[in-house]
């Protein structure tokens, strides 16, 4: 008789990977980082919004290992995160002296998908350049970037190139201010921030459309 040809199936549909056993430093421990919270009920006249609140399921290193995928500084640090923001579609956590963007599109996932070929969506990590050594504070979105603020009186910005990724991304330092430890914030094209010195001042840094901030 003749027997049917069976089926064929990529090795990706039948197997799902995993991190290695021993590749401790490649999970991100949930209960360290940050929540998600969800507004589950919109709410009306006299019934209030209703949110829900749990842990997130953060993409572990599949492929490497802690050299040619390592885990993002902060954590290699030991920092604890200072703050937490959004740019062109990636997840960004503060912490020490540094700054670090996760996948673009896959908000939580902190690593390569291939360690042996980067691409542009893959996760960014930025070290602050600077004398005067000083965790960041704030990370304040302003225009099309953000502003960082160090507690050592430093203000960085994230460089704007054409497209976002991990060979052109940068930190650019715009100013060197005390400021208060209070979040600054952005009105229409400026960023207000509390500066220390005697008294207390409001200090503006005016957008600049060529380079980001003037400050």
């Amino acid at each position: 008789g003749t027997s049917s040809a069976r089926p064929l199936f990529d090795v990706e549909s039948r197997w799902t990977r995993v991190a290695s056993p021993d590749s401790t430093d490649g999970a991100i421990n949930p209960a360290k980082m940050p929540v998600a919270m969800v507004r589950t009920t919109i709410g009306s006249a006299g019934v209030p919004a209703v949110f829900s609140v749990a842990a997130i399921a953060w993409n572990t290193r599949i492929l490497g290992d802690s050299e040619n995928n390592p885990s993002p500084s902060i954590f290699q640090n030991g920092d604890t995160i200072s703050d937490i923001f959004f740019h062109e579609q990636r997840l960004g956590l503060a912490g020490g002296e540094n700054v670090v963007l996760g996948q673009a599109g896959d908000l939580y996932n902190f690593f390569k998908g291939d360690p042996e070929n980067l691409v542009d969506s893959d996760p960014i990590d930025l070290q602050i350049s600077s004398d005067r050594v000083g965790s960041v504070e704030f990370v304040c979105p302003l225009r099309d970037t953000h502003v960082l603020f160090t507690k050592a009186g430093e203000q960085f910005e994230l460089t704007q190139p054409e497209t976002f990724t991990p060979s052109t991304a940068g930190l650019r330092h715009t100013a060197s201010y005390t400021t208060l430890p209070v979040r600054p914030r952005a009105i229409n094209n400026s960023m207000y921030a509390l500066v220390s010195g005697g008294i207390a001042r409001l200090h503006e840094y005016p957008y600049n459309a060529q380079g980001g901030v003037a400050g």
